[in-house]
């Protein structure tokens, strides 16, 4: 019985030990990484409501966007307003360096005939009051057409007011 015992001391041993292993990972993962991201991360905050207002192939539309920002990360919704009625709804996922921000859209649950994905990449101005960038999305399921916004600007809202700094474009 001698190797048996062997074998099953090192067979239990390495499924407890990869259990641990797993909630040891699990554990940095949500709470330990995020922490120390918080804690180092020393740029603006983009954490908010940010509106947007352009013209583009559909027409004139209002962005509003609620941004949650930890660290490098940040995540959020996305409302494209047109005709005083909500017309699409995003959400997105991106990273933020060195004043430079790149998002990813994805479309939201729930949304019939939606196959937008599109991608905003801007930067961080005016002590992150505004985010001056480009914006490019595929239109519909049915058309591969890519729109480009090139001179997209977003701004922030603060306590229900809409900040206005630089240039008026």
């Amino acid at each position: 019985m001698g190797i048996t015992k062997e074998i099953l001391i090192g067979v239990g041993s390495g499924i407890i030990l990869s259990g641990l292993t797993a909630i040891i990972i699990k554990i940095w993962n949500i709470k330990v990484k995020p922490f120390l991201q918080k804690y180092f991360y020393k740029d603006v905050s983009l954490s908010g409501e940010w509106i947007s207002k352009g013209k583009d192939d559909f027409g004139k539309y209002t962005l509003h966007m609620n941004i949650q920002h930890n660290a490098n990360n940040i995540t959020g919704t996305t409302n494209r307003v047109q005709d005083n009625k909500v017309e699409m709804k995003y959400r997105f996922f991106g990273i933020v360096r060195n004043s430079i921000v790149n998002i990813i859209y994805t479309e939201c649950k729930n949304v019939k005939n939606r196959f937008d994905i599109g991608n905003f990449i801007g930067k961080i101005e005016f002590g992150g009051m505004r985010i001056t960038g480009i914006m490019s999305y595929l239109s519909n399921i049915n058309d591969d057409k890519l729109v480009t916004i090139s001179d997209m600007i977003l701004k922030r809202v603060h306590e229900g007011e809409l900040y206005d700094v630089g240039s008026k474009r």
